[in-house]
């Protein structure tokens, strides 16, 4: 139980075959396992699948990340639906991230513990949220541990929607569970 912070990208399989293939191709989606031998998943019809969809980024109980999502791209409303975010939001999350965590490594003591002075920064550019089960509320070493793992996950996925040669019908959406 708590809060469960999800960022999954969906691509467009009809876009992508109309583009590799051109108009009269239907898509075509081929499942295997492992080994690569051909595989079926009950139910499934390949002929009907239209995107892919994979969990980018996942965060648990990163309360300050959701509320930057709550205010920045679901316009205040915490109700755990579902949310399109485009590259440039995403940008200017990590680039908030940047400016914390930097301001953090400057403002440590020896034990990584932050320091007031990185504490007030963080409250004031990325504040924790309350919630039920929504995990600490401190800015403590936690915080900017979770802080630092955002960067992590959001730099190398905004080069790669950047990178032209990656320019597919695809989109981001941000959902949350708790």
């Amino acid at each position: 139980m708590g809060l469960d912070m999800y960022l999954r990208r969906h691509t467009s399989v009809q876009h992508y075959w109309l583009a590799m293939m051109g108009d009269g191709m239907k898509p075509k989606v081929e499942l295997t396992d492992s080994s690569g031998e051909a595989s079926a998943i009950p139910f499934v019809d390949v002929e009907k699948i239209v995107a892919i969809v994979e969990e980018v980024c996942y965060w648990r109980k990163v309360n300050c990340v959701h509320q930057w999502f709550v205010d920045n791209v679901q316009d205040g409303e915490d109700d755990c639906g579902s949310y399109n975010v485009n590259v440039e939001e995403l940008m200017e999350l990590a680039k908030l991230c940047m400016a914390v965590h930097g301001h953090y490594l400057g403002n440590k003591n020896n034990h990584g513990a932050p320091k007031k002075k990185a504490q007030k920064f963080a409250e004031e550019k990325l504040p924790v949220q309350q919630g039920f089960f929504f995990g600490s509320n401190e800015y403590d070493k936690q915080y900017f541990l979770d802080i630092e793992e955002t960067i992590d996950m959001l730099n190398p996925l905004i080069l790669e929607l950047l990178n032209e040669d990656n320019k597919m019908h695809q989109w981001l959406k941000y959902s949350s569970s708790w």
